[in-house]
Order: C-alpha cells, then sequence, then structure tokens
C-alpha cells in the first residue's frame, strides 16, 4: 500500500511539472473511444523509460547490424541467459519457428523477424502453424523493430500467439533474470 501512494505522489509531481491535456483515442481491446488520463500517459512514459534502460543493458541497439540468421542466434542466447534451452531451427523447411525454447517441461515455438517495417498477419499464422507441427505449448512472434499491424494484432489475440517488439523482448530479459521462474511476462 506504501509504494502505491508512492508512486501516486510521484505521478502528481510529474503531471504539475509536465501538463497534458486529455487525449482522445480509439481502444481496439474495448472497441470503443476513450480517453488518455493523466496518469496512464505517465505510467506509458514510465513502461518507454524501463524498455529504454533494458535496450542499453542488453546491448539491443546494433541489430540494424546484424542479418536475420545472427538475429535468430541473438535471440536465442538472450533466451538462453535466463535459464531456457533453446534450439535455432534451420535456415529454410522450418515451419515458421526459428527458435525453439524449453523451460520446466514449457515449450515455446518463436518466429524471428528482422524487419524495418511493421510485422504482419502472415508472421502470426506461420508462428501458429510451425508452433503445432514442433508440438509446442504457446507460440511467440518477435520482431526487431517495435511495430505489428493491426491484423497481426487481432489475428494473435484470437489465436493465443504471444507478439514481442524488441522493448518487450527486453523487459522479458529484465523481468527473467529478476526471477529465476519465468515463463510469462
Amino acid at each position: 500500500m506504501v509504494s502505491r501512494h508512492i508512486n501516486r505522489q510521484r505521478f502528481d509531481v510529474w503531471a504539475f511539472i509536465c501538463p497534458v491535456e486529455y487525449n482522445l483515442v480509439f481502444d481496439i481491446k474495448s472497441n470503443r473511444w476513450a480517453y488518455n488520463t493523466p496518469y496512464k500517459i505517465y505510467t506509458s512514459y514510465l513502461k518507454k523509460k524501463k524498455i529504454e534502460h533494458a535496450k542499453l543493458r542488453y546491448n539491443l541497439n546494433h541489430l540494424d547490424k546484424m542479418n536475420p540468421y545472427e538475429f535468430e542466434v541473438f535471440i536465442s542466447q538472450g533466451l538462453r541467459s535466463i535459464g531456457y534451452k533453446t534450439e535455432v531451427t534451420k535456415g529454410s523447411g522450418d515451419y515458421g519457428i526459428d527458435v525453439i525454447a524449453k523451460k520446466n517441461g514449457f515449450t515455446i515455438g518463436i518466429q524471428v523477424k528482422k524487419y524495418a517495417s511493421k510485422v504482419g498477419y502472415d508472421a502470426v499464422k506461420e508462428a501458429n502453424t510451425g508452433a503445432k507441427y514442433y508440438k509446442c505449448d504457446e507460440a511467440w512472434v518477435i520482431t526487431s523493430n517495435e511495430g505489428f499491424t493491426r491484423q497481426a494484432k487481432e489475428a494473435a489475440q484470437k489465436i493465443d500467439v504471444r507478439l514481442f517488439g524488441i522493448g518487450e523482448y527486453a523487459l522479458l530479459l529484465d523481468s527473467g533474470n529478476k526471477k529465476s521462474n519465468v515463463l510469462r511476462v
């Protein structure tokens, strides 16, 4: 209870220093218009700061120099550092799964995309199909940028594929290093 009070005080100070208007936005999850309150904007700001720090901590700012295979190996090594046993699949004919990660009897099939633009629906579909082929418990798509198309997000939500931009992946590594038994973010 004390930490909530402290966070609320930090928010009040932040809102006083950085006055913002209420922004009208369309919320895709609830399918309705909603207002972004200053508190939502503040928590969004805090998440962005955490992502920035995690990206620096795990040296994720040099990804543009990697080719797609090196990026797959990089993702595999990151998951290995937080306790997963990982395997990078062969390049072609991998049925859409680039990395297979296992921990505590739980298997994850991961489609890794090194794109400069947003990742689309096809990556979600391939991850789902490949995860079924390799008999994985869960399917993930990890991309080198932060973006997924609206169709990809909607499909992922319906067919239970988890989407990670590079920032969310950095937070996963960060939480995995703090907790030894992490399976979900």
